[in-house]
């Protein structure tokens, strides 16, 4: 009578076959888990960053023929925008620990420019950001699931790697110029 099965050593070759291409394998998906990661986080803050440019301009206009700086929600134009998941706080830019005096004026301010930015951006209540305005441009937006992600994303300058020490509150935004408006083809073509 035959015995049906496989051998000791035929099935030492097939662990051993898996076991190469796990080794092979593994490594590239981690690599392909990361980089999707960054590119989805890069994408809300790309989401977040037209969201709040809408209602920066909005505000703009709102406030074009207020002379007093003391009389408009966003004063000079100038203010860098927190949000919590659950609470929005506009920051001095110049204050480097992101303290906020809350006014009353303040903070009408934030629970309306955050209300209308999560209007616009659906996944508020999973993710953190921070907005940089400057003269009534958003400049930089940088936006992670939680303050000390692994994994941040900002933009118009996108993350390409993982954060080893950052947090969201004390990201550093590199300054982007964005130009107003695309530049006149030279004369004679």
């Amino acid at each position: 009578m035959k015995k049906k099965g496989f051998t000791l050593m035929e099935l030492i070759i097939v662990l051993a076959i898996m076991a190469i291409l796990a080794a092979i394998l593994v490594p590239s998906w981690i690599s392909w888990i990361k980089t999707s990661r960054l590119k989805a986080v890069n994408n809300e803050a790309r989401v977040i960053f037209n969201a709040s440019q809408t209602i920066v301009q909005e505000y703009n206009f709102r406030e074009r023929n207020i002379t007093d700086e003391d009389k408009k929600n966003i004063g000079s134009g100038e203010f860098v925008f927190y949000w919590d998941r659950t609470h929005g706080q506009k920051l001095d830019p110049a204050d480097a620990s992101g303290a906020s005096t809350l006014t009353p004026a303040t903070a009408t301010f934030n629970e309306d420019f955050s209300g209308k930015i999560n209007k616009m951006f659906t996944d508020s209540d999973l993710m953190q950001y921070k907005i940089k305005v400057n003269n009534y441009m958003v400049k930089a937006v940088v936006a992670g699931k939680k303050n000390n992600d692994l994994y941040l994303g900002s933009y118009p300058v996108k993350q390409t790697d993982y954060n080893h020490s950052q947090t969201i509150r004390n990201f550093k935004m590199a300054p982007v110029e964005i130009p107003a408006a695309a530049p006149a083809p030279p004369a004679g073509t």
